[in-house]
């Protein structure tokens, strides 16, 4: 079913880029034209500028043109293949949480293949707009989120793993670490037999697999896999909030 792999991450180095917490960015769609102008100040690499882009004809191609201006500068510097653990410590309705979660490049398929499992409907512009910048920057500029397995997080337990960066962001602190080495293999064959429920990035994931297909990639190219952030089913750090839903096909079932 699932598979996962290790893959060479382009992070910041704090020695020319400047402090982490300056740099960083919330996914695309949930950055509001307030926060946005906040990031922009906060620096000139801050990554918002790639993340999203000026609504203007050469938008994208100006995102890819930062990204290659960052990595020439040494500001972005490109890892040996790793798996990265990741926590993140925030605010819900006044409740301190944290939730951890393990970053890994994910194969796509359709959903008819019924091993990367979707909940939403997407829209055309959304997925136009993520794949304008797929092109133009040939790099995934945030993860989608996935749900697991519970068993399949032991399997980092013990784990090596190097603390690369630590940032806060508003109120959310995030801590990061490299793992690679056996560990790495041992995720990947605890994931073969599962499944990954997608909570969030459905444009992100669709896009990804429309990308693949449109460049007519080879089955092992790294086009046939999307960064992706896995946490488990219990973790006690993730929420799911109420929204609006349309079932379809219930006949005269109530619905409770």
């Amino acid at each position: 079913m699932a598979e996962v792999r290790a893959f060479a991450a382009l992070r910041y180095d704090e020695r020319v880029a400047g402090p982490l917490s300056a740099l960083i960015c919330p996914p695309y769609d949930v950055i509001s034209p307030e926060q946005r102008r906040a990031l922009e100040a906060r620096s000139p690499r801050n990554f918002v500028h790639v993340e999203l882009p000026d609504e203007e004809p050469r938008g994208y191609a100006r995102a890819a043109e930062l990204l290659r201006t960052w990595i020439a500068e040494g500001a972005l510097v490109a890892d040996e293949p790793s798996i990265y653990l990741h926590e993140h410590e925030f605010t819900v309705k006044g409740q301190r949480a944290s939730r951890r979660g393990v970053f890994v490049a994910l194969r796509v398929h359709p959903a008819s293949d019924r091993v990367v499992l979707p909940h939403e409907l997407t829209f055309p512009k959304a997925k136009a707009d993520r794949l304008e910048l797929l092109r133009a920057t040939r790099a995934n500029t945030s993860p989608i989120f996935g749900m697991v397995d519970a068993s399949v997080m032991t399997a980092l337990r013990g784990a090596h793993a190097t603390p690369v960066g630590q940032a806060t962001l508003g109120e959310d602190h995030h801590w990061l670490s490299r793992v690679g080495g056996p560990t790495t293999e041992k995720f990947r064959e605890a994931m073969r037999d599962k499944r990954v429920y997608l909570a969030d990035g459905h444009h992100r994931y669709e896009t990804a697999l429309n990308y693949a297909e449109e460049r007519g990639a080879p089955p092992d190219a790294p086009e046939r896999f999307v960064l992706a952030y896995l946490c488990s089913l219990e973790d006690p750090g993730l929420r799911i909030f109420a929204t609006h839903r349309i079932v379809r096909g219930g006949g005269d079932a109530l619905v409770q």
